[in-house]
């Protein structure tokens, strides 16, 4: 397979079928593509459908239904089971727009990098992130949080390896086109906004265990003659290794910072949460 598309969804099966066909009828190759379903066990017409359904290469799990918050738990049990050389997020309320996006991903295959498509809030994040599979196989996960997109992103900014690509995504949240506003849409819960609770997105712990998947995906850039110094230089150096994203949310902010995208734009500056290079964990 060339690329791994992970797609938990929850009742709103329209959208869903929507979504993959997209992906489908816009691939060059969608032979090569694989589809992984993540269901909730209460959302029986969704799971009967994909048991049906001839989408290639496809797999759907059934999940006790554990919510928005823990969207990073359906996503790293997926990729257990990808085969693809990329890994993709996509979701159900997503509609691709580019013709042979996935030519387009494969261009990069010769780069270590998360790859950004264009979608229309412009948000600094890899709202819909695609990475290469050896970042799942080392690290064992791909995000201990639920905004899978937020540590995927933040973690590539500290790399520099956060690459834009001429892909582009509708995105057709309530929030965002005013359509989809459903039930699965109103529940959603962020953990993200109050760095000073456990559990939030820039708590300590957390910012933590980002520096620690970035240390790690460090190594193995240099083991695969792609050596990065941005984020080690900054850390030695006690110099700012957010200083690229700060600079994206810069511009988003001053654009308008369209739909949730305004939450994060108005997170505390990272350098407040003063994570030195002295205490980072020695491995």
């Amino acid at each position: 397979m060339n690329i791994s598309i992970l797609l938990p969804t929850r009742k709103r099966l329209d959208l869903l079928k929507k979504s993959v066909q997209s992906l489908v009828d816009n691939a060059r190759q969608p032979d090569k593509l694989q589809f992984l379903f993540a269901v909730d066990e209460d959302d029986n017409k969704t799971f009967l459908y994909l048991k049906q359904s001839k989408y290639p290469n496809q797999l759907a799990l059934q999940f006790k239904p554990i919510g928005y918050e823990n969207l990073h738990k359906y996503n790293n049990t997926l990729a257990g089971y990808a085969t693809g050389k990329w890994i993709m997020f996509f979701n159900d309320d997503a509609i691709m727009q580019t013709k042979n996006w996935d030519d387009k991903i494969m261009d990069f295959e010769d780069e270590f990098c998360l790859l950004r498509f264009k979608e229309q809030t412009n948000h600094p994040y890899s709202i819909f992130p695609c990475f290469p599979q050896k970042w799942f196989y080392l690290l064992d996960h791909i995000s201990l949080h639920g905004q899978n997109d937020a540590w995927l992103s933040e973690i590539a900014y500290m790399l520099n390896i956060m690459r834009d690509v001429d892909i582009e995504v509708l995105h057709d949240r309530a929030d965002i086109t005013g359509n989809n506003n459903d039930e699965t849409f109103r529940l959603r819960k962020y953990n993200e906004g109050h760095p000073d609770q456990k559990g939030d997105l820039h708590h300590i712990d957390m910012v933590k265990l980002r520096y620690k998947d970035a240390l790690k995906i460090n190594w193995l850039l240099g083991l695969m003659g792609q050596p990065n110094e941005f984020l080690t230089k900054n850390l030695k150096d006690k110099s700012d290794p957010f200083i690229l994203l700060k600079e994206k949310f810069d511009i988003y902010k001053k654009a308008g910072a369209i739909g949730a995208g305004k939450q994060n734009a108005r997170v505390t500056d990272q350098r407040e949460i003063k994570v030195s290079y002295s205490n980072l964990p020695k491995d």
